[in-house]
């Protein structure tokens, strides 16, 4: 055996006695048990009581201070006592999982639009189908992992709790199949953001580490730190709505998931007493068949036996790791989630059922936070006052900063909008069908509802997206429709080189981890200034007979307060413009109107100097706008579209050109950057041009 010596003396494993190589069990001298041998000749029966058996016999050992031959304490009277009472285990109490169904069913019946929005990021099966149907008939409340992720991030990086990947140590207690590890899944995305990952469990998700496993992970919290737990065991549900099925790569049969789980539940169901018996080559199994025995009769009742066999191991699971977890690590926050982990067919997003979500720390009582996991949509419509209210409100906004950019000299004091740049539709119809973005501003994606800058961004820019949408949208349209995939596209991106249009987690950094590395065709203002000849340059790097993806647009930004065309800048105190090139362009041709003397083209300074070009023969009517960056940002992309249809061209064979164009909109953290989808369009030579700018819609 390979083994430390005994805390309490010196004595280590080369003073054990072997006797005709059977292992014994062995006392020191100090009173204290260095080995214990588990290990029995092949002429003994194991029974399932050996565990405590084993335990006495240790105990005999420490009080003789002598060593002890396992045959010999086997046959003993105490011994023989014991086995006729097999109490190796604590079993876990029945989950009333009717009684929880009934009670989430309540609330997942109202989040349809929510249902439909993560339906249409491709992280959820299509409403109506019947994995849908089994998804939240059975795990009612149920969300994509990325989405519990968002969650999870927003309320433990909050004021109230103030977790940072840098003072939080990440543990989690699933089961090691891989399909609950796979890029993408919840304890993937949680590492990948809080940091490596101590894993507490074994098969079935149940913290096997024990209590001393758990004590020897919090002491590796930093000083003063906090821990984030992810718990739980998993079930799959196949496309065709099959609870405990799973199809996995490679294989062209379903298997079972939680095959522990399940496996365990059918060897109590058969009822043989060898399967039942504890072996210590299958430790953790034998423990699950344990838990499982009890509830049997009341699992094979049920009208889906696999659903309650899974909200009976996520008791398990619970009960076990309350067992185990202690707040004795420092002054830091202990975070638990548990819950359901939910294996979705490919190419949906892994589920989690939250059904614990929980804030501890010594000497005080614990916060239960699961409510911030399950969304309350408010209803339909806003209450007319309150738009009022805030339309008025936002209305002043605008007035006290127009004046900070300019307007072209006028001679009427009334400023009406042209045509061109009114979106009062696009901005009343988010006024009166808001649930899609009160989806988004609970992921922390965009804007509060109802404050300056959801105002601002859906005046100026009704049907902007977050990235993330705007990411998954493309990836459908293209992969389903035409064949795109990683491996046949090359990716381009003709966007402002500002440094916050590239932040990981902006639209052109998921489409590139996605897509591939980035060609980049644009200079400052996003105009493609690489021209014809980089473009084609470009183009013919396409693999045969592959395609070619281009993202392109200006950009602009929105304050907090909701001034259009303002940015706070990391580590800087003031905000500052942005887009910095197209504003100041502006601002140069409002200057020079009715000059006559122009700005001369300056060959150190060459697309500064075609920008305010294109800007000037707009510069009056821009300023006319009640929101005069809103309307540049809109001018800006009409020019920068403009040098794109002049550039580009399907020469480089018979693959397809995909031409993604929009203006880029960043706000303020945590907010994620939007897009507003002005062109989506797919080419191939010799045929018509197709319109998919539909991909961005959802009828909710």
């Amino acid at each position: 055996l390979n083994t430390h010596p005994c805390k309490f003396c010196s004595l280590c494993c080369s003073d054990m006695v072997l006797q005709d190589r059977r292992p014994a069990l062995v006392a020191c001298a100090g009173g204290a048990v260095v080995a214990a041998a588990f290990y029995l000749t092949q002429n003994f029966r194991r029974r399932r009581n050996r565990r405590k058996l084993l335990g006495t016999v240790v105990g005999d050992a420490f009080r003789a201070d002598k060593q002890v031959d396992l045959d010999d304490a086997i046959s003993s009277p105490p011994a023989r006592k014991l086995a006729r009472k097999p109490t190796m285990f604590t079993a876990t109490p029945t989950f009333d999982f009717k009684a929880f169904l009934s009670q989430e069913r309540a609330v997942d019946d109202k989040a349809l639009v929510q249902h439909k929005v993560f339906s249409w990021l491709n992280w959820a099966p299509e409403v109506a189908s019947p994995c849908y149907e089994a998804l939240h008939r059975y795990f009612p409340g149920a969300l994509p992992g990325n989405a519990v992720h968002t969650r999870l991030r927003s309320v433990l990086e909050g004021p109230a709790y103030e977790f940072t990947p840098e003072n939080t140590l990440f543990g989690s207690s699933i089961c090691p199949d891989e399909i609950n590890n796979e890029k993408g899944d919840l304890a993937d995305v949680l590492k990948e953001h809080w940091g490596e990952c101590f894993p507490l469990g074994g098969i079935s998700g149940a913290p096997f580490v024990g209590a001393t496993g758990f004590g020897a992970f919090s002491h590796h919290v930093p000083d003063d730190g906090n821990i984030l737990i992810l718990y739980g065991p998993h079930v799959a549900i196949s496309e065709s709505g099959e609870v405990g099925q799973y199809l996995r790569l490679g294989q062209s049969r379903h298997s079972t998931a939680c095959g522990a789980v399940i496996g365990a539940y059918k060897a109590c169901l058969d009822s043989k007493e060898e399967d039942l018996e504890f072996d210590e080559f299958d430790m953790q199994m034998a423990w699950i068949k344990a838990q499982i025995a009890p509830h049997v009769e009341i699992i094979k009742k049920q009208d889906n036996p696999m659903v309650a066999l899974a909200y009976q191991a996520a008791e398990m699971v619970k009960n076990k790791f309350n067992n185990i977890c202690s707040t004795n690590f420092g002054s830091g926050k202990l975070a638990i989630v548990g819950g359901i982990q939910i294996n979705m067919p490919h190419p949906l997003d892994d589920h989690f059922l939250p059904m614990v979500f929980e804030i501890r720390s010594q000497g005080c009582a614990t916060k239960n936070l699961l409510n911030e996991l399950h969304e309350t949509l408010p209803e339909a419509a806003l209450r007319i006052g309150d738009v009022a209210a805030n339309d008025e409100h936002l209305d002043e906004h605008l007035d006290e900063h127009h004046d900070e950019h300019p307007a072209a000299p006028s001679h009427s004091q009334n400023k009406k909008p042209q045509s061109k740049f009114d979106f009062s539709k696009g901005y009343q119809a988010v006024l009166s069908s808001p649930q899609q973005f009160h989806v988004y501003s609970w992921l922390s994606w965009a804007p509060r509802f109802n404050s300056p800058c959801f105002h601002a961004l859906h005046r100026s820019f009704p049907g902007a997206l977050p990235g993330q949408a705007v990411h998954a949208r493309i990836q459908a349209a293209l992969e389903d429709n035409f064949g795109f995939t990683p491996d046949n596209t090359l990716f381009g991106v003709s966007i402002c080189p500002d440094e916050i249009n590239n932040q990981k987690g902006s639209l052109a950094d998921l489409l590139k981890e996605f897509w591939g590395e980035i060609f980049p065709l644009g200079g400052i203002s996003g105009a493609p200034f690489v021209g014809k000849t980089g473009f084609k340059a470009f183009s013919h790097h396409v693999p045969d007979d592959g395609n070619v993806l281009v993202l392109f647009g200006p950009h602009v930004a929105i304050s907090d307060s909701g001034e259009v065309g303002k940015y706070l800048r990391p580590g800087q105190q003031n905000e500052s413009t942005a887009c910095g090139a197209v504003i100041g362009a502006y601002h140069a041709a409002i200057n020079a109107l009715g000059k006559e003397d122009k700005d001369e083209y300056d060959d150190a300074d060459m697309q500064m100097a075609w920008i305010k070009a294109q800007l000037a023969p707009h510069a009056a009517t821009i300023g006319e706008q009640q929101i005069p960056m809103g309307a540049l940002a809109h001018q800006a992309y009409e020019m920068v579209k403009a040098k794109i249809d002049k550039i580009v061209n399907n020469d480089f064979g018979g693959g397809y050109l995909a031409l993604v164009g929009g203006i880029q909109i960043n706000l303020p953290a945590p907010c994620l950057d939007h897009f507003l989808p002005l062109t989506f369009e797919v080419r191939r030579r010799g045929e018509a041009s197709r319109c998919l700018l539909q991909s961005f819609k959802l009828n909710a």
